[in-house]
């Protein structure tokens, strides 16, 4: 979520350079933000199914996979709201308030792991644990 929550910045960036130069910006500028974000993308996504599809309950794995698309959906839903915004507030603004809304995310996912890493990954000894979650 934090590589995503870099994607944004890079466009904050771009809006910024944009503003102060009053001239088009350069396409690696866009390239940029989709690396960052598909690689971000990218380790969420497989990650966040395999923790729900091992940490349902027998027999609930398919509803629980379901569950995680619906919060997609509702993600995608609210990334559409915060897209009308983009003509009324200015754009590195508008951008800063993706990456600090990702950024936020990233919080509150790291400080669930720390808080659920002992029931979430049942059965993984005290030495494969990150050492934050060791002895927990």
């Amino acid at each position: 979520m934090a590589i995503s929550a870099t994607g944004p910045l890079v466009l904050a960036g771009c809006a910024a350079v944009a503003t102060a130069t009053h001239h088009p910006v350069p396409l690696y500028w866009a390239l940029g933000f989709h690396i960052l974000n598909d690689v971000g993308f990218a380790n969420v996504l497989p990650v966040g199914l395999a923790l729900y599809s091992r940490a349902a309950p027998k027999g609930l794995g398919g509803m629980m996979i379901a569950v995680y698309y619906v919060h997609l959906f509702i993600g995608n839903t609210l990334t559409g709201y915060l897209g009308g915004l983009l003509g009324t507030m200015p754009d590195a603004k508008f951008w800063l308030l993706h990456a600090g809304l990702m950024g936020i995310a990233a919080v509150i996912l790291l400080g669930a792991r720390l808080a659920f890493a002992s029931s979430l990954a049942p059965g993984v000894p005290d030495d494969l644990r990150p050492a934050s979650a060791a002895g927990a």
